[in-house]
Formats: structure tokens, sequence, C-alpha cells
């Protein structure tokens, strides 16, 4: 299971150094991990750079408070 994806297409068509941002605020479904329990909505903000070998990615936030159960970690 993907929590998003993203069409790099159109980066790939950009000339290098082309720089695209995305923002994303969602509730991973429940199933998404195993062992790790997120207790409030995922928030990421990712910047995709176009370089002459591909695409970089770079997280710029990440953001959630998780619930590992077994360790009673949170």
């Amino acid at each position: 299971m993907s929590l998003f994806s993203l069409d790099i297409s159109e980066i790939l068509g950009s000339p290098v150094g082309t720089i695209r941002e995305f923002h994303f605020e969602q509730t991973p479904p429940e199933d998404t991990f195993d062992d790790v329990i997120c207790t409030n909505d995922l928030i990421m903000d990712i910047k995709l750079v176009h370089q002459s070998y591909g695409v970089e990615c770079l997280f710029i936030t990440l953001k959630t408070i998780i619930n590992i159960p077994s360790e009673s970690i949170e």
C-alpha cells in the first residue's frame, strides 16, 4: 500500500535545476504499518529537484506522533 504517489514526468521534462514543492497532510490508513500506530495526521513537505542524474527528493518536513504498542514508547 502506498501513502501517496507523485507524477514526476513534468519535472523530468524540465531543465536541470527545476524545483517543485509538494505539501501533504493526511491521516494514514490504520493498516499502513504493522508495528506503529500514527496518532496524529502525517504532515510532509517535499521538494523535488531535477538533477543531471535524475530527481532528488528532499523531505523538508516530516511530522506526526506515533505509538509503538509493543515498546510503550510514544
